[in-house]
C-alpha cells in the first residue's frame, strides 16, 4: 500500500515513537489496526470477531488508581490535515464520551501530547519544538 493510500502511516509511526518514551512507567496501549484494504474474507472475520467500524487508531489505558485526576482509557484517533471523522468515528467519540471516557482526534504528534496533558497523564517526555 502506497503512502498517498495511508496518509496517517507516517504520523502513525511518529506518535508510536512518543508514546514508547512519553508514557509514564504503569501505562499501556497499543494501536489498533483496522484501517486499510481487506479481502471479503478478512473483513468477514474481523467482523465476526467483533470488530467494529470507527474504533479509534490507539487505545491508551492507565492506573484506575489515579481516577479521577487522570483519565484512565483515552481513544486516539489520528486523522491526516483536512481530513474529518467518519460517522462511525463520530458514532464511537459519542458513545465514549458519554461515558467520561476521553477521545481525541489528532493531527500531530503535539496534539497527542496536548490530549494527555489533558487527560491528566504525567509524562516522562515532551515533544521538543
Amino acid at each position: 500500500m502506497t503512502r498517498r493510500n495511508r496518509p496517517e502511516d507516517a504520523l502513525h509511526i511518529a506518535v508510536a515513537s512518543y508514546l514508547h518514551v512519553a508514557l509514564p512507567t504503569g501505562w499501556v496501549w497499543s494501536t489498533v489496526d483496522m484501517g486499510g484494504k481487506r479481502s471479503k474474507v478478512e473483513a468477514a472475520l474481523l467482523k465476526a470477531k467483533g470488530a467494529r467500524k470507527g474504533f479509534p487508531d490507539i487505545v491508551i489505558f492507565g492506573p484506575l488508581r489515579d481516577w479521577p485526576d487522570t483519565r484512565p482509557v483515552i481513544f486516539i484517533e489520528l486523522k491526516a490535515p483536512g481530513r474529518l471523522l467518519t460517522d462511525e468515528q463520530q458514532r464511537f467519540k459519542d458513545e465514549v464520551t458519554a461515558l467520561g471516557w476521553s477521545f481525541w482526534c489528532c493531527r500531530s504528534v503535539d496534539d497527542v501530547a496536548f490530549a494527555l496533558h489533558q487527560a491528566g497523564v504525567p509524562l516522562r517526555a515532551e515533544v521538543a519544538a
